[in-house]
């Protein structure tokens, strides 16, 4: 896992210093918000044995952005921001439930691929430092917050892609997904199975996001 990530982070490092040593046509500066549909990722699970259920969010995002377009087809997006990520857990035996809910500082690095110019592919590494984990639960009418950010990792590299619409010079809209790569916990805390499992469970964080972007300043 190690490997992958430092191949990606190279590919990707190569791809922007490419891109910086171009002929540059236009840089953009802006804000960005979104809507993300955030779940747990599970694999190497018995889904179908589980004692509870685990249900996506709702949740939001806030960016800002620094975009670069070469005088071909391609340029690169850095895009620092705020997400919150999570899931909701139910158990069937009683009447628990956990909300959990995660925090983190994000840096999207994208490279952007344009096939008009008002549509554009993006795809790439999303960086992550996990900033606040809760674990909001409720047991017997009785509700609680506990943090769990102590039983974490704190860094997470996830890959993205987009597709990417201009609806005008200053905004964009973008639908995204986002899948984790490195995993949300060592000792995964969220599964309880009753049958046995050949393999250790992992967890991942994964979300799709509609987002809106809007351009504040560019050059040329």
């Amino acid at each position: 896992m190690k490997e992958k990530v430092k191949i990606i982070v190279i590919i990707f490092g190569m791809l922007l210093l490419s891109g910086i040593n171009s002929n540059a046509q236009n840089y953009e500066v802006g804000v960005a918000a979104g809507f993300d549909v955030v779940n747990l990722h599970l694999t190497n699970s018995s889904e179908n044995s589980f004692i509870y259920n685990i249900s996506p969010i709702a949740t939001c995002n806030i960016n800002g952005f620094l975009s670069f377009k070469n005088t071909g087809f391609w340029g690169f997006s850095l895009e620092p921001g705020i997400i919150r990520k999570g899931w909701n857990q139910s158990f069937n035996s009683n009447n628990k439930k956990n909300k959990i809910r995660l925090y983190y500082l994000q840096l999207p690095v994208l490279s952007d691929f344009y096939i008009s110019n008002r549509i554009y592919f993006s795809t790439g590494p999303e960086i992550s430092y996990l900033m606040s984990a809760k674990n909001n639960y409720e047991n017997n009418y009785e509700s609680n917050t506990q943090d769990i950010a102590e039983y974490l990792n704190r860094f997470e590299l996830s890959a993205m892609a987009a597709i990417n619409f201009k609806i005008n010079e200053i905004s964009t809209v973008s639908f995204r997904f986002s899948q984790g790569i490195t995993e949300i916990s060592n000792n995964v805390l969220w599964t309880y199975s009753e049958v046995e499992v050949p393999d250790e469970p992992r967890d991942f964080n994964q979300y799709f996001q509609l987002l809106l972007k809007m351009r504040i300043k560019n050059w040329r």
